[in-house]
């Protein structure tokens, strides 16, 4: 049996490819402030400001940010209240929820996921809606 992340099974996301997520914010953690740095972030608890990181960040399930996103990579399945730009690649999971706007060159929305706000794509590529199929059958069969 494979082994399960978040957004699906592992090695099928970018989320799965990083190597090492070097900062963690556990889920009875809170942070507020400015959160800048060249490392990978995972955050599983409540940040209220602002983040400029070089590398990845994931909000991970349960996880809170209300201030504005600026990462290399974002991967929410948690709660962002705030504008998220991301250099790279932007995924948003099932259940997650985000209110502010999205800036990236590539971003993926999972159905299931809140958005409201608007989509600024700098590059000529298409945003990606996307559905679940892990589970073996195509979405809707």
């Amino acid at each position: 049996m494979k082994k399960e992340s978040w957004f699906g099974q592992k090695g099928r996301r970018s989320v799965d490819k990083v190597k090492d997520f070097g900062t963690l914010i556990g889920a009875d953690s809170s942070f507020s402030g400015t959160l800048r740095g060249k490392d990978n972030y995972a955050v599983y608890g409540a940040v209220e400001g602002d983040c400029e990181l070089e590398g990845a960040l994931m909000l991970g399930p349960g996880g809170r940010w209300k201030g504005n996103i600026s990462a290399a990579v974002v991967f929410i399945a948690g709660q962002v209240e705030g504008n998220v730009t991301a250099l790279e690649k932007l995924e948003i999971a099932p259940g997650a929820r985000v209110r502010g706007n999205l800036s990236s060159g590539s971003i993926a929305i999972a159905d299931g996921a809140v958005f409201e706000g608007e989509v600024k794509m700098p590059k000529s590529e298409q945003v990606t809606h996307f559905a679940e199929r892990r589970g073996g059958e195509p979405a809707g069969e």
